[in-house]
């Protein structure tokens, strides 16, 4: 790993396991795209392991465009010169003289028109992953510009381009605790010369993203309190010998309290 810039700081942090992360109702689901809540309550849900989310909720991805024609009943998605059609009930949809079969039909839904929400997104050129473990479906699309920036060569315009990027999860979430936000920024830390992965530091809570494809990843997350380091102090990807292996360095300077610097 490459040598850390030390700030010093008073005090030791350390890891400790605790429950947490966006507080949902029973059954909801929820929708992010592009790190943005699809508005509160989207009536979302599972039908035969799709996941049908209303007409608003896919009008938030970048570079298409949805409309709803209620005399006909009929949903058009246009991705620049591409236009595909759902028609509420029909479990085809038309692109140019073709059809592609759907696993859902769009349908309504409690005065809501409901669509499949991976269908759509994968059309658009979006990436869609399921979160079991905090019932959120992800949606990421970076924009070319973004990615433009992520590729520059400019090692501060990178990382400010790492950071807008849309950021998924395949772990368990922590959101910080009010008492720890108090006074506090979000801050964000990476490697010397690097801009594919960073920490973030907010209130009590630690993050740690990598950057895969347009998106950033989250891979391990951690609340600091004041007690005794141990293994099990972490939500991960990866098993505890992988951690050890891999994040032993990363792990010793967070609890050192070293940074990195972010520009």
């Amino acid at each position: 790993m490459k040598k850390l810039i030390s700030l010093g700081c008073a005090g030791v942090l350390v890891l400790a396991l605790l429950s947490g992360g966006t507080s949902l109702a029973a059954g909801e689901i929820q929708v992010i795209v592009n790190n943005r809540t699809a508005g509160p309550g989207t009536s979302a849900y599972l039908a035969n392991g799709t996941t049908m989310v209303p007409l608003y909720a896919v009008q938030q991805i970048p570079d298409i465009s949805v409309s709803w024609d209620n005399k006909t009943k009929t949903v058009t998605v246009k991705n620049g010169s591409d236009a595909i059609e759902l028609i509420a009930g029909q479990k085809t949809a038309s692109a140019g003289s073709g059809k592609i079969t759907l696993s859902m039909p769009a349908t309504l839904h409690k005065g809501h028109v409901m669509v499949p929400l991976r269908f759509i997104a994968e059309v658009s050129g979006a990436y869609v992953t399921w979160n079991p473990l905090s019932r959120t479906v992800y949606v990421a699309k970076a924009d070319d510009q973004l990615k433009d920036r992520l590729a520059s060569g400019n090692l501060t315009e990178a990382r400010r381009a790492a950071l807008q990027l849309p950021r998924v999860s395949m772990i368990r979430n922590l959101e910080p605790t009010p008492s720890s936000l108090e006074g506090q920024n979000f801050t964000f830390y990476f490697p010397l010369g690097e801009y594919e992965r960073f920490l973030t530091s907010g209130g009590d809570v630690v993050s740690y993203y990598e950057v895969v494809n347009g998106r950033s990843k989250l891979l391990w997350t951690a609340r600091l309190t004041n007690g005794a380091i141990t293994e099990s102090a972490l939500f991960v990807n990866s098993p505890p010998l992988s951690l050890r292996m891999k994040w032993g360095l990363l792990l010793a300077s967070i609890q050192g309290c070293t940074r990195l610097r972010a520009s």
